[in-house]
């Protein structure tokens, strides 16, 4: 299962800005959503039902979504500085149903568990945040939809209230973060990887932190669109790595950013670790299997292929040792970059595998003698051999 890394923020007061929705469209829906039964609200699930079955359209699925979560979880301040940690996102979404408590990834993780469920493309962003024009070095997490042909962002976090000067949580919905056009979210939200602003220009981290924006027409053309396109085709492994690439291409010595730097990289480092690992396993798998039916046929052959099988059938005994062998040749064939443990079992794998090659490569010269000598002077080519240790 995936897990996601807990991130932590400090809300100090309500931003107001353009460029959200008009809230007052929704009022309708605001409405009902606070009509859903107790018995609904106990698992995402019953959430998600409630508002597929009273609302039709995606702008309505999204709007009721998000004012419930903004209206009904609280900000948890005692984790407000919690270092960062990982956990399961249904055990996460889980939590924060059972305890109406959360930090923003909780409020994030929410919001996409019931976008998934009303089948609404939704994905979670990770950046830093400005409020009042000052940079905050803590990371931060939001969501971003598809819908309608274009990507909106959406904070539940900021939209549920704010923390006082007393680190007390202020509930107050905001709706200034309910369905923000992505030239607008910029001006609060930069996400770590440029490609999550969902802009033609983006900004630069240092842009972002200094607040001095230089003018689109001076940055080269980007297109977003093709590089999701590619990202929703990657493994988890692979968007990591490029998320990872586009950060060091932009880097900005901050704690939050490296910090998240640092994350990403072990995080790639622990995944190329264990894909090797598997590959090493599965060859180890089919290895075991070619030389479980080597010795088939080695014991049939020193009964000289007694009782009768026909040639086509000794054959295939042979081959059934052959294809899964050529097979872990070929998964160990794609580990690359090991370290010198790994290196050196690596090697002295292949080395077995050689070594039982060379000897199904023999028995199949045999076989090619056995099959082209007349059925009466077969019996003569036989003698006795050893079978191969697992």
């Amino acid at each position: 299962m995936k897990k996601i890394f807990l991130l932590n923020l400090i809300l100090l007061v309500l931003i107001p800005f353009g460029g959200a929705q008009n809230a007052n469209d929704f009022a309708p829906v605001d409405i009902k959503m606070r009509e859903i039964p107790k018995s609904k609200v106990q698992t995402s699930t019953g959430i998600s039902d409630y508002i597929k079955a009273n609302f039709e359209t995606d702008s309505e699925r999204l709007r009721a979504a998000w004012i419930w979560i903004a209206s009904n979880i609280q900000y948890d301040v005692a984790k407000m500085n919690f270092r960062t940690q990982s956990i399961d996102p249904k055990q996460l979404v889980s939590q924060t149903l059972q305890s109406r408590k959360a930090v923003c990834i909780g409020y994030a993780q929410l919001f996409k568990d019931l976008c998934d469920q009303m089948n609404l493309k939704c994905l979670i962003v990770e950046g830093f945040t400005k409020q009042l024009g000052l940079f905050h070095d803590l990371p931060h997490a939001w969501n971003a939809v598809f819908s309608g042909g274009k990507w909106t962002l959406y904070d539940v976090t900021w939209g549920a209230g704010s923390v006082n000067s007393n680190r007390e949580f202020v509930p107050q919905v905001n709706n200034s973060f309910f369905a923000v056009e992505p030239q607008e979210m910029i001006k609060t939200h930069a996400p770590f990887d440029p490609m999550f602003q969902f802009l033609n220009a983006p900004v630069t981290n240092q842009e972002f932190v200094s607040g001095e924006i230089q003018s689109n027409s001076t940055k080269k053309f980007y297109n977003f669109s093709d590089s999701l396109a590619v990202y929703a085709k990657q493994s988890e492994k692979e968007r990591m790595e490029t998320t990872l690439n586009r950060m060091k291409r932009d880097p900005v010595p901050t704690p939050a950013f490296t910090t998240r730097l640092e994350d990403y990289s072990q995080s790639v480092a622990a995944k190329s670790y264990n894909e090797k690992v598997m590959l090493f396993n599965a060859a180890g798998k089919s290895f075991d299997e070619a030389v479980n039916h080597f010795n088939q046929f080695i014991a049939y052959r020193n009964k000289q292929f007694i009782p009768f099988k026909p040639d086509s059938e000794i054959q295939l005994m042979l081959t059934r040792a052959a294809n899964p062998l050529e097979e872990s040749l070929q998964l160990l064939q794609q580990i690359h970059n090991v370290d010198p443990p790994l290196q050196e079992s690596l090697q002295s794998f292949k080395a077995e595998i050689n070594r039982l090659q060379t000897q199904v490569d023999e028995h199949q010269h045999f076989l090619n003698n056995y099959f082209a000598t007349p059925e009466s002077q077969r019996k003569q080519l036989f003698y006795t051999v050893k079978k191969v240790k697992n």
